[in-house]
């Protein structure tokens, strides 16, 4: 957990907020009925976004990049049951905190 003091800061920028980093590579999992969207966030560095299918193929050609990328944590968001598949492929391997 954060320390209550590591509140959100607004930027000069664009005025967006930011949040204190809690994971250096984290992946954010959208789960569609034919699609998956895998954003792949690396703190400060840089993001990447990928789609991929709903076959076994793509989901574990999407675990090896989130492992060969060095991802540690996964959140996923789904409606309905699509989300089962995708939590098989990724829940096999030992290297993913999915939340």
């Amino acid at each position: 957990m954060l320390p209550l003091q590591d509140k959100p800061t607004k930027s000069k920028q664009n005025g967006n907020r930011t949040f204190p980093s809690v994971v250096s590579r984290g992946c954010g999992i959208d789960v569609h009925k034919k699609a998956v969207i895998a954003t792949i966030n690396w703190a400060v560095i840089a993001k990447e976004t990928r789609e991929f299918n709903t076959f076994t193929s793509s989901l574990k050609e999407m675990r090896d990049l989130l492992l060969s990328q060095g991802v540690t944590h996964v959140a996923m968001e789904s409606t309905g049951v699509y989300w089962k598949p995708v939590a098989v492929v990724n829940y096999c391997v030992d290297n993913f905190k999915i939340n």
